[in-house]
């Protein structure tokens, strides 16, 4: 056994952590890797990265040594288990909260190995926000769909649309405690320009229509004639697709909206 799983198998039994698969708690325990996270990130000392599910602070630890982090745990047991660890690190700023039901706030990057769980909600939400970078590992069917456009589904394509994703390393199962029941990446992300089609699809509740034109008005852009009559004769052409709200959209449908901003954009 290595050093770090004897430590975290002790901190489960003395937290008396149960479920922990069930509610996609699981703990990277291989030094090498959690190293090359950080490294991928290509952090400086002005950063402020962001942790989500800080767990026992192994990513947390190592991100305090180069910048300030923001470490956000749901769990009390686990977060007071941080407080004791860096209450009196001037670096870190512990948040008890559940991150899908949170403002964040202003981060430069993130470095993360989110809940399985949840992960599809936490990328949603940081794809909402202005950063530059990160590094996160997630399951490996989501990987590949975001690095290598496999099994291409409705969230994969949103999250393309606001992010670009490379993959680092495969991460086997185990390399963590417990082990999860699939394999994983590595994957570095990078936050693409704000454009019209990120606030177009961020207005998830408004009807199509209603979301071309409050995004053209938001983001003061000109269609190709510099026309807002044009531009409602040219969302005549998607009729088929405007009257309904964004989050209603299939995959072929999400794939025409998009091609229809960046050909009128």
């Amino acid at each position: 056994m290595s050093a770090l799983l004897d430590t975290t198998i002790k901190l489960v039994k003395d937290f008396e952590l149960e479920n922990l698969n069930k509610e996609g708690q699981n703990f990277l325990i291989d030094e090498k890797l959690l190293d090359k996270e950080i490294e991928s990130a290509n952090l400086n000392k002005n950063d402020i990265v962001l942790d989500i599910g800080a767990g026992f602070g192994y990513i947390t630890e190592r991100l305090a040594r180069i910048c300030n982090v923001i470490a956000i745990e749901k769990d009390f047991r686990l977060y007071s288990y941080l407080v004791s660890t860096f209450e009196l690190n001037k670096r870190v700023t512990l948040i008890n909260h559940d991150v899908t039901d949170m403002i964040l706030p202003n981060f430069t990057k993130i470095v993360s190995n989110p809940p399985y769980d949840i992960v599809d909600r936490i990328l949603l939400k940081i794809s909402r926000y202005d950063f530059s970078t990160g590094v996160m590992i997630l399951p490996n069917t989501l990987a590949e769909s975001l690095t290598e456009g496999k099994q291409e589904t409705v969230l994969s394509f949103s999250l393309k649309q606001f992010m670009d994703f490379k993959e680092i390393c495969t991460v086997s199962r185990d390399k963590f405690y417990p082990q999860p029941r699939v394999t994983s990446k590595m994957v570095f992300i990078e936050r693409k320009k704000i454009d019209i089609i990120q606030k177009v699809l961020e207005r998830s509740e408004s009807l199509v229509k209603n979301a071309i034109l409050e995004a053209d008005r938001d983001m003061n852009s000109k269609t190709k004639r510099n026309s807002k009559d044009y531009l409602l004769e040219r969302i005549n052409s998607i009729e088929d697709i405007s009257k309904k709200t964004i989050k209603q959209l299939n995959l072929k449908e999400l794939n025409t909206l998009v091609e229809f901003l960046r050909e009128n954009y």
